[in-house]
């Protein structure tokens, strides 16, 4: 929304989420670690680091990293080897090695294949085939890296949309809420006044668990959620815009793993369907769920959506701005 709405983010912004994509890094790739760990799966160590003009840069010893292995690495990376807390300076070199070398080991291709199960985010493949461009001399995250950057939403953040043409000539004010579990008492009583609830929603969730307990499918959790909200007296006659998000990865899912055994209705769902594609009749059955949660059908808009995609979100909120324009008009007509 702010590359959308606003001049989007300035070179100390940038350089902070140099942290948040050092710890989706690590955190990542210690759920990985851990996931090899409980189902027994040792590394090959069949990736060498050559010495380059890239790793004589380094922040610690060539010679030592070049002789690293995978397991070694991990092992580092468990005892907190690699700290990083000063975005004005390059991510550490070192720890360049020691991704290089996990990321590329086969052991960890078989993790990453289904990361998805082990709570593990969707961004860790972005970042890895990017490791040489991150971890490079005075780097500064582009607005890919920034849109692929995961940093959970703490507390409740207000975002000020001036009146631009891009937002139709309106103000904004978007309160933004964190939807993890331990965040939700502190904004479910905070929704005084809003016109317009804008709720996003994993559709590549349907095979992915919540980390809160590493076991809830993520898209239950999104219907939980919603039905805690819709029913909320705030919302009452408010239109509500639900974002199916992702959609590049529902797509890629979908050719892994069965929706039906994530959802076994969707089966006698699929087959009273008219639409003829599956992602069409995921996106009905979705749909569906959500507007049989919503106490009202009458003002629930249901868009499938790409974050990372900007032109698609920018056409998406064209039609947001038209809905909330004739919110504004029947107010004044009544």
């Amino acid at each position: 929304m702010r590359l959308l709405h606003t001049t989007g983010f300035n070179d100390h912004e940038r350089l902070r989420y140099k942290l948040v994509i050092y710890e989706n890094l690590v955190a990542s790739t210690l759920k990985i670690i851990d996931a090899l760990n409980r189902h027994r799966i040792p590394f090959t160590n069949d990736v060498k680091v050559q010495s380059t003009s890239f790793l004589a840069l380094n922040d610690g010893d060539t010679k030592s990293l070049t002789a690293l292995t995978a397991e070694a690495a991990a092992k580092d990376l468990l005892d907190g080897k690699y700290p990083y807390t000063n975005t004005h300076k390059d991510l550490p070199r070192s720890l360049y090695v020691a991704l290089r070398l996990i990321s590329g080991d086969a052991a960890v291709q078989t993790v990453l294949d289904k990361y998805y199960s082990y709570g593990i985010t969707d961004n860790i493949v972005y970042f890895y085939r990017n490791l040489e461009r991150i971890f490079a001399t005075s780097y500064v995250p582009t607005n890919s890296d920034i849109l692929h950057a995961r940093a959970p939403t703490s507390g409740i953040h207000e975002t000020i949309f001036e009146p631009t043409k891009s937002t139709n000539h309106m103000t904004y004010r978007m309160i933004d809420v964190g939807g993890q579990r331990s965040e939700r008492r502190k904004w479910i009583h905070s929704f005084e006044g809003v016109d317009l609830l804008l709720f996003i929603a994993n559709a590549a969730g349907y095979n992915q668990i919540i980390e809160e307990d590493n076991s809830t499918n993520q898209m239950e959790e999104a219907f939980m959620i919603y039905r805690q909200i819709i029913n909320s007296h705030w919302f009452s006659g408010k239109p509500v815009i639900i974002f199916l998000n992702k959609m590049d990865l529902l797509r890629t899912n979908l050719n892994r793993d069965s929706f039906t055994a994530a959802f076994p209705s969707f089966e006698q769902f699929a087959l009273k369907s008219s639409k003829k594609r599956l992602i069409d009749q995921i996106l009905a059955f979705y749909t569906k769920r959500f507007l049989d949660i919503s106490p009202s059908r009458d003002a629930v808009y249901v868009h499938e959506t790409t974050a990372i995609d900007t032109e698609l979100i920018k056409k998406t909120m064209m039609s947001v701005d038209d809905i909330i324009i004739q919110q504004s008009l029947q107010k004044l007509l009544m």
